[in-house]
């Protein structure tokens, strides 16, 4: 067996843990941010959101 300063299950763990942590960053830089968060008009939830409600009180 070779000698390894690091072993290779350990690389998975921390490179799985930084690819979670930009995931959820890039998560939130995009509900929060200038790419359209809950309150923009470009955001299709909103939308449906306020379609449901008219829906429920008409």
């Amino acid at each position: 067996m070779s000698k390894q300063p690091i072993s290779i299950y350990t690389m998975m763990i921390i490179l799985a843990n930084i690819f979670m942590l930009l995931a959820c960053i890039f998560m939130a830089i995009e509900y929060f941010g200038r790419w359209g968060g809950p309150s923009s008009p470009k955001a299709p939830n909103v939308q449906w959101m306020q379609t449901q409600t008219k829906d429920l009180v008409a």
